[in-house]
């Protein structure tokens, strides 16, 4: 009875070693790119891609290394095959305020989007790889390039220890807001 027990526990610890190596997710590519290495980051994007093509998380990751590594036309691809999949997830949204960064009425109505979804604003803007202030200080840079002060500061007031006490038709306090953004850490 015991050799019993014991036989079972060593089965269900198998199927349990057996389902991670499984899942795409439990060393993804995202593991690569926090510790900077779009190399194996990308490599490993798209062999999962091969198995899993329905994974908002790979292809999320595959237009962020593509993008990476200068390829506009493939991070364009993978960017809108992950919008097909959910609009206005993270994964996208971060693509596409990178992707779109000379044209500030996209990344405004991108980030726009990831305001009013993540209120919360998480450290993290796609799991634990690159910290929500990337897409805040490229949504913010937008949203100052349009002369959209007042609602920078709606955010900054959100996500930063700026004074509440600004008055945005004052050019001192607007340069005020141009700082904060500057020193958001990416």
């Amino acid at each position: 009875m015991e050799n019993n027990k014991a036989f079972l526990i060593l089965i269900v610890l198998a199927l349990l070693a057996s389902c991670s190596m499984l899942d795409p997710l439990s060393e993804d590519g995202w593991t690569y790119v926090k510790e900077g290495d779009f190399s194996k980051a990308h490599a490993k994007f798209k062999k999962d891609f091969s198995s899993f093509p329905d994974s908002l998380d790979i292809a999320g990751g595959l237009s962020y290394t593509f993008l990476a590594f200068g390829e506009r036309d493939s991070a364009k691809c993978y960017l809108d095959l992950s919008r097909g999949m959910e609009s206005g997830n993270s994964f996208s949204i971060l693509v596409s305020v990178m992707y779109f960064r000379d044209e500030p009425e996209s990344v405004s109505r991108d980030y726009r989007v990831f305001v009013s979804k993540y209120s919360s604003f998480p450290l993290y803007a796609v799991r634990d790889a690159v910290k929500s202030n990337t897409i805040h200080k490229l949504g913010l840079t937008a949203e100052v390039r349009l002369d959209s002060f007042e609602y920078a500061y709606s955010v900054l007031k959100k996500i930063t220890d700026i004074s509440d006490t600004l008055d945005m038709s004052n050019d001192e306090d607007k340069y005020l807001i141009i700082e904060y953004i500057n020193s958001l850490e990416e």
